[in-house]
């Protein structure tokens, strides 16, 4: 559907050049997917984690949460996992971009925005990836541009690799 194998094969290019943001500790969170069940960040622990803030009312989000559906079902053996968390107000506006979009990772409902208050991303869509031991070692903001999403792919590797 949303192909990024442009996108994965950047993953390779640069990947293996020195880089190590200093880790950033991050408080704990749980919250309601909508699928029902619970989701705790700190489940995740021992993976590599892209935490992603959305927003239905984003466009530029839709095609964010596309990438990183094709790179978790990329790099999932490797130990990569997706969490979304909607700043919807009403869950059912992420459950359609969700079910548009097909996404496999959970899709989690900051109800009281409480989650996104406390990660304070600057703008939509924000992508923190935490690395293995759940601190945040690099905050993606599409907003920024193509070069950056290279960024993206190349720190995840990183992260995958250490």
């Amino acid at each position: 559907m949303y192909c990024c194998a442009a996108l994965l094969g950047l993953a390779f290019m640069g990947s293996q050049s020195a880089w190590s943001a200093p880790p950033v500790a991050v408080a704990d969170f749980a919250l309601p997917a909508l699928d029902g069940r619970n989701y705790r960040l700190s489940e995740y622990r021992g993976e590599v984690v892209a935490v992603a803030f959305w927003a239905s009312w984003c466009g530029g989000c839709r095609e964010q949460l596309a990438v990183l559906r094709d790179l978790e079902g990329y790099y999932r053996n490797w130990g990569l996992r997706v969490i979304s968390v909607s700043l919807d107000d009403r869950p059912q506006e992420a459950a359609a971009v969700a079910t548009a979009l097909g996404l496999t990772y959970p899709v989690l409902h900051d109800r009281d925005k409480a989650v996104s208050k406390a990660w304070d991303p600057e703008r939509l869509p924000a992508t923190y990836l935490l690395d293995r031991s759940g601190a945040v070692r690099y905050v993606h903001e599409v907003g920024d541009g193509p070069p950056d999403t290279r960024k993206l792919i190349a720190r995840m590797r990183m992260l995958l690799d250490e």
